[in-house]
């Protein structure tokens, strides 16, 4: 089981007002946060699709108040979705708004996902709030929820773009976080077992640039992105 992270505090504090917070910094793109999670998942769906990986049932991991749910069953068909955060009063929020006869959400270390086993884990933008000492362990965690096969969606801010940086620096619950650069979220996935598949950069154009954003999918392999994914895979 996982240690408890001084994080979980924090975004108990920043549950209520996450959205609002989130956008002060996201103002600067001219995007709203639903035009990343929508994109992210468009890109993931692309790049799972080029694997010929189906999945059927998918864990969020950090799902927050648990938007992006709804979001990955429709667009990768997923059939059992379960979201789990640390937040005691994010997952709330995410059962009040989301929860169904296919949603379920759980907060993190409670006995309901000791035991389960999925097609494919999704996380966005939770690792740079994890301790650098933890994140090894969490991965593991994360390694023993899959099925063999299975694929780990890994989503996180790219240290290498300003942009990003300046974001993070509006943000409330992310001033101060340690970054996960790409070379050492690879290193950690292929310790804890993982075969890393591909890492790519999305976000490179904000809104004023939209016209250029037909760019976005061959510069993917540059790292000039705001975000990166990297894909895994349990051997």
């Amino acid at each position: 089981m996982q240690k408890k992270n001084s994080s979980d505090e924090l975004f108990d504090h920043h549950a209520s007002t996450y959205d609002d917070d989130l956008a002060k910094g996201l103002a600067l793109t001219g995007e709203s946060k639903s035009y990343f999670a929508e994109t992210r998942v468009e890109w993931l769906k692309k790049k799972l699709s080029k694997m010929d990986f189906t999945t059927k049932n998918i864990l969020d991991y950090g799902c927050g108040d648990g938007a992006t749910v709804p979001l990955l069953a429709d667009r990768l068909s997923g059939e059992l979705m379960v979201g789990t955060d640390p937040s005691a009063k994010a997952i709330a929020i995410a059962k009040q708004k989301y929860a169904g006869d296919n949603f379920e959400f759980h907060i993190l270390n409670s006995t309901g996902l000791e035991h389960s086993i999925f097609d494919l884990v999704y996380s966005n933008g939770v690792f740079h709030h994890i301790t650098v000492e933890q994140r090894p362990e969490t991965i593991k965690w994360i390694h023993d929820r899959l099925h063999i096969g299975g694929v780990f969606a890994l989503w996180e801010n790219n240290p290498l773009n300003p942009a990003t940086r300046l974001i993070m620096s509006r943000v409330a619950f992310d001033r101060g976080c340690v970054m996960v650069w790409p070379h050492q979220a690879r290193k950690m996935l292929i310790e804890a077992g993982f075969n890393v598949i591909s890492i790519s950069y999305q976000f490179i154009f904000p809104r004023f640039l939209g016209l250029f954003r037909f760019l976005e999918s061959p510069l993917a392999s540059i790292p000039l992105g705001g975000q990166y994914l990297i894909l895994a895979q349990k051997k």
